[in-house]
């Protein structure tokens, strides 16, 4: 093999003066070095360093972990919760009232108004969620900036070797049928250059296609007959299977 990913820990981390992890230059200059000698010169890959999903083993990469535990300690960690905490009774709160409208609506007797307090609800419970969802997001603004300051010293460490094989960032598994996330973009928007990659089926790949330069097509082999390889070889000299 000349390219491998690596499922499972890759790099070392030390706490610094600041009190915070920091990756371990030395640690990885040795591993990388063992790559070197094996002849594993075209790329390296992360997977469950660099994960933001929480496939296979029901939590995310241990970059991620710090990031949350770090993110956690941020100032400004304790107000964001508190306002999701909010956010989630008061979209609690109106899909009880949605609940209400409807059972009221359908009473012998309910009058228009009745019914049309159902769809003012309704509208209600969505703005809810979507003000539940803006604040969750909020939440997760100190852990991507922790995140994204491993990745740029991840960066900075292997610029420094030119010898090494090329960086391959794969911070999701096999997503759900139409099913993305914001954190899938949080590599390109520290590293923007970075050859990032996901495990994806073929019908679930289009809307992945903004967060990934390299995806890993994952279907059964029954798509992949001669003729798709073929066509696929031809889109593109740098392109490979």
């Amino acid at each position: 093999f000349s390219h491998l990913m690596v499922f499972g820990g890759w790099l070392s981390y030390v706490q610094g003066q600041d009190g915070k992890m920091h990756i371990d230059p030395a640690a990885l200059e040795k591993r990388m070095q063992t790559l070197l000698d094996n002849g594993v010169t075209a790329g390296c890959g992360l997977y469950s360093e660099v994960q933001v999903d929480d496939k296979p083993n029901g939590h995310p990469g241990r970059m991620a972990r710090i990031a949350y535990r770090e993110g956690a300690a941020a100032p400004e960690s304790a107000e964001l919760k508190k306002a999701l905490e909010e956010a989630k009774a008061a979209r609690v709160k109106a899909a009880e009232e949605l609940a209400e409208a409807r059972r009221a609506a359908t009473q012998p007797g309910a009058t228009q108004a009745d019914k049309q307090a159902v769809s003012a609800k309704d509208a209600a419970l969505k703005q809810a969620r979507a003000r539940e969802d803006q604040a969750y997001w909020r939440t997760q603004e100190p852990v991507k900036q922790v995140y994204g300051r491993l990745l740029k010293e991840l960066d900075a460490i292997w610029k420094k070797h030119p010898e090494w094989p090329r960086a391959i960032h794969m911070n999701w598994d096999e997503p759900q049928h139409r099913q993305w996330s914001p954190k899938m973009g949080w590599t390109h928007e520290f590293l923007p250059d970075a050859i990032t990659t996901l495990d994806v089926q073929f019908s679930r790949m289009e809307p992945l296609l903004k967060f990934y330069n390299t995806p890993a097509l994952d279907d059964p082999a029954d798509w992949a007959g001669p003729e798709v390889i073929t066509w696929i070889k031809k889109q593109c000299p740098h392109v490979g299977i």
